[in-house]
C-alpha cells in the first residue's frame, strides 16, 4: 500500500505545500506466519518527520504471537518502541493474553531515563468471533527512572458490525 497525503500531519489543517508519503509491505510466505513493514516520510515546520516499522505475526489454531518494533523521529526528537503479545483461544469465547512492551519516548536526552516498560496481563471474551468482544486488561507501568503511579485496569467492549 502507498499513499501520498497533506504534509501537516494527521488530523490538521494544511500548514505547508509538502506532501507526506506512507507505504507499507506485508508478506504471508506460508499460511500462518506474516511479516512486513512500514515506513512514513513528511516535512513539518519544525523538521522532518518519519517512521518506520516491522512486525511479525504467527497463528496457528488458536495460539497468536505477533510483535512490532516503531522507531520514530521529529525534528532532533527521537523514539522507538517494540512490543511482543500472545495468546491463546480456550474453547470458542475465552482468550487470555499477555503484552509485554518497550517504550522510550525520547532516546537521545541523555539527562531524563524515561523508558518504560510495559506489561499487559487480560483476556478477552469473544461474544461473536473476534469482531465483537469484551477485553479485560490490567496494564502494570514501570519507568525507568521516576517511577509514578500510572497502572491500570481497562475494560473495553468492540462491537463488530
Amino acid at each position: 500500500a502507498f499513499g501520498w497525503i497533506n504534509g501537516s500531519g494527521r488530523n490538521n489543517p494544511e500548514n505547508n505545500n509538502k506532501k507526506d508519503w506512507v507505504a507499507r509491505v506485508l508478506i504471508k510466505p506460508i499460511q500462518n506466519l506474516s511479516f512486513g513493514g512500514s515506513i512514513y516520510r513528511g516535512r513539518q515546520p519544525s523538521g522532518v518527520t518519519e517512521r518506520t516499522a516491522a512486525e511479525l505475526k504467527f497463528d496457528y489454531k488458536n495460539l497468536v504471537l505477533q510483535s512490532e518494533y516503531q522507531a520514530g523521529k521529529d525534528g532532533s526528537l527521537e523514539r522507538w518502541g517494540l512490543y511482543l503479545q500472545a495468546g491463546y483461544l480456550l474453547g470458542q469465547h475465552f482468550q487470555p493474553c499477555l503484552r509485554g512492551e518497550i517504550w522510550e519516548p525520547d532516546k537521545n536526552n541523555l539527562l531524563v531515563k524515561d523508558k518504560m516498560y510495559i506489561t499487559t496481563f487480560g483476556f478477552n471474551w469473544l461474544l461473536k468471533g473476534e469482531n465483537t468482544k469484551i477485553s479485560f486488561n490490567y496494564i502494570l507501568v514501570t519507568e525507568q527512572d521516576n517511577e509514578i503511579d500510572n497502572n491500570e485496569f481497562l475494560i473495553q467492549w468492540q462491537l463488530g458490525i
